[in-house]
């Protein structure tokens, strides 16, 4: 028998877990799981003798446990060296404006103690990932045992969003497991993850996350690490259950706004069109991706200011304007992935907004509109609201972002609506 299947062994004979062993034996519990993982070639003679004084091993078990610790050959596949330290945080983007108040909230988040939880939620294309990498980036240093990165693909365009245990498999990878090593079921992966980084202090960035069911897993207990999860959903699952920390962030001013143009087209140019360029900040509704995608043609195409301000002006073709070429860089198809996920209720509910000539409704106007029960019309409120497709401006008055109104309008105009391809 392998000294990792003994150590095993010896460990449930006891009724132990790993982490009530490595207290006994003074080991950390990351060195247990790699011990019986067989990812260790040759375990320390003082790491073997407090494992088998912790195991109460004495005569011909002692030295049959001792023998098989010098005779310890790593599983196939596995790297018998140092853990590694991940450090796969994406690039920051090159403009990032405004935050201040987001920034100083995560900055103040509690260092010490239990592993923190943020729900960094906003509507799509809010800068969401933008913002979360710029914190992480800064902050890596507090993180000395590696910042994970995974994009879970909870509303992308393009591929169906990660399981939780295929999230696992990726993060387990970057922790060194190999394939080879690699538990088959959705507990055991969530328990080797979190058994790994048990003694680390790690930033743990999970982008794009679809619901709280999908994040929850992921999870880890390890004092003084951060998970932090960006969304379109408002997480409230994940603030109510497991502490997490809400962030909600909003659109940009429209100080902000002209901010982004001068950084990204220079201020030379923005005061030779000073009018054309505050009407594409207001035409973009303070919203980061349309501000990026709008500037990114001002400096390829070389048009005029003015004839792009013209083209957001016209509401029927505004998103035709904010089309950067593929399914990320299109306004239109980014908000068509948050539209998809509503129920049935909800979508109605959002395009009779959309077609409102008021900028703004009140929750008793919005029953009226929406023709169902005041039970049902609530729960498709709440439903807009915690996919942050709808806002309260105002007090008591509730209203969808001017983009958000021209796309549903734009799916009343087609007349039809192929949801699959939405």
């Amino acid at each position: 028998m392998s000294f990792s299947e003994l150590l095993r062994t010896h460990r449930h004979r006891r009724g132990i877990t790993q982490e009530e062993l490595a207290e006994l034996a003074e080991v950390n519990v990351r060195s247990i799981v790699r011990l019986e993982g067989n990812l260790v070639s040759a375990p320390r003679a003082a790491t073997v003798r407090f494992l088998a004084d912790a195991l109460r091993l004495t005569g011909t078990d002692r030295d049959r446990f001792a023998r098989a610790a010098q005779g310890a050959t790593p599983a196939q596949g596995a790297t018998p060296v140092a853990d590694p330290v991940p450090a796969q945080l994406p690039p920051s983007v090159h403009c990032f404006v405004g935050r201040r108040d987001e920034l100083s909230r995560l900055d103040a988040l509690p260092a010490d103690g239990d592993a923190v939880v943020v729900a960094l939620s906003g509507t799509a294309g809010a800068g969401k990932t933008a913002l979360a990498v710029r914190w992480a980036h800064a902050a890596r240093t507090a993180f000395p045992g590696g910042q994970l990165y995974l994009d879970l693909r909870g509303f992308d365009a393009v591929h169906r969003e990660l399981t939780p245990a295929e999230a696992l498999e990726n993060l387990l990878g970057a922790l060194g497991v190999p394939p080879a090593r690699m538990p088959a079921g959705l507990e055991a992966r969530a328990a080797l993850y979190r058994s790994l980084l048990a003694d680390r202090r790690v930033l743990v960035l999970l982008d794009n996350a679809r619901d709280a069911e999908q994040v929850r897993p992921l999870l880890i207990g390890a004092a003084g690490s951060l998970v932090l999860v960006t969304s379109r959903d408002r997480m409230t699952s994940l603030v109510a259950l497991n502490g997490a920390h809400p962030l909600q962030l909003g659109l940009l001013s429209a100080d902000e706004s002209e901010q982004v143009l001068l950084h990204r087209l220079g201020r030379r140019r923005v005061s030779a069109e000073r009018a054309a360029a505050r009407e594409i900040a207001e035409r973009c509704g303070g919203l980061p991706l349309a501000l990026s995608i709008i500037t990114a043609r001002a400096q390829q195409e070389d048009v005029p200011l003015a004839t792009l301000a013209a083209e957001l002006r016209q509401a029927d073709g505004r998103l035709d304007a904010l089309d950067a070429g593929d399914a990320p860089g299109q306004v239109r198809t980014v908000l068509s992935r948050s539209y998809v996920t509503l129920s049935n209720s909800a979508k109605r509910l959002l395009r009779l907004i959309g077609r409102a000539p008021e900028p703004d409704l009140s929750a008793a106007a919005m029953e009226r509109l929406h023709g169902q029960t005041r039970r049902e019309t609530r729960y498709a409120v709440a439903e807009l609201i915690r996919a942050n497709l709808l806002s309260e401006r105002i007090p008591g008055r509730y209203a969808v972002h001017d983009l958000l109104r021209n796309f549903v309008n734009d799916l009343d105009r087609a007349g039809s609506v192929d949801e699959a391809r939405c």
